[in-house]
């Protein structure tokens, strides 16, 4: 008798957080249908997203990304990145909604005048 092998998943199917995902749609109080007219990704295909039957590809999850108005921080959160302590991450959050500004642009604000900066610097 031959021993059937158990198949295993991608990778991308440990790195991408199907729950947080429907959480996220189900904050903005979306529908699946409502987000299929904004992205025009199938129902279908959204369904089995956030249920972990297939993973979006890059250019799909791209069109969550930005109907879902993700910020960098979500979005390394929904593909389980960590890259920062908890605390941090709140304490980032708190300080861009004191200066009334998303953390999506405050990043690209640090990004930006990181890149003037070095910029100016001569090269060794």
């Amino acid at each position: 008798m031959k021993q059937q092998r158990k198949r295993r998943r991608p990778l991308a199917f440990e790195a991408f957080d199907r729950w947080q995902l429907k959480k996220i749609r189900e904050r903005l109080g979306l529908s699946l249908g409502q987000v299929q007219k904004m992205t025009g990704i199938a129902t279908s295909s959204l369904w089995d997203y956030e249920h972990g039957k297939i993973v979006p590809q890059l250019h799909q999850f791209k069109k969550l990304c930005a109907a879902y108005r993700l910020d960098p921080t979500e979005v390394c959160e929904l593909m389980r990145l960590k890259i920062y302590e908890d605390f941090l991450l709140q304490e980032f959050r708190r300080g861009c909604q004191k200066a009334g500004k998303s953390p999506g642009r405050v990043l690209c604000e640090l990004m930006a005048g990181y890149a003037l900066d070095m910029s100016k610097r001569p090269f060794k």
